[in-house]
């Protein structure tokens, strides 16, 4: 009796196909990502700025709401200075928004408007209180009374 014994030896050249990718097409697709990431980049970069600069905006204007608020609470007049620990009340969450940029925000007094350290990169309120007058109390002190509002957001820059 006789053992044939096969070994099984594969082809050459079916095992080139199934190897993987060449140097060459590895380098393409390389170029390819590379050329994608250099132009979507910026661009993502430009977006986060922008919607940075929305949100102080938008928190500027909330704080600038919570001033009137918290003259109208406190007899003090609008020549008086909130600090951060007076507005925190007004706030829904109970918290005192904060530039997302990192800049600091400067209250002043009830008749000025909220001002941050970035307002040379866009981060600005153009409302502030110019939609109220002041009327002096019989006391003698001075409270903020809505004139009339006004449609839209105001401080909007353009990117």
């Amino acid at each position: 009796m006789r053992l044939i014994i096969r070994l099984a030896i594969p082809d050459p050249a079916l095992h080139r196909r199934s190897r993987g990718f060449t140097l060459i097409e590895t380098a393409i697709i390389t170029a390819i990502l590379g050329l994608i990431v250099a132009v979507a980049l910026p661009n993502f970069l430009k977006n986060r700025d922008y919607a940075e600069c929305e949100l102080c905006i938008h928190n500027l204007n909330r704080i600038d709401v919570a001033k009137v608020n918290w003259s109208f609470s406190v007899p003090m007049g609008t020549d008086a200075e909130p600090t951060e620990d007076d507005l925190t009340p007004f706030f829904s969450n109970q918290q005192f928004p904060h530039c997302p940029a990192g800049g600091e925000y400067d209250l002043g007094f009830v008749n000025e408007p909220t001002l941050c350290s970035l307002a040379e990169a866009g981060h600005f309120s153009a409302t502030g209180l110019d939609d109220y007058e002041v009327e002096p109390l019989p006391e003698g002190n001075g409270r903020p009374k809505p004139k009339k509002t006004k449609p839209g957001r105001g401080g909007k820059h353009e990117p």
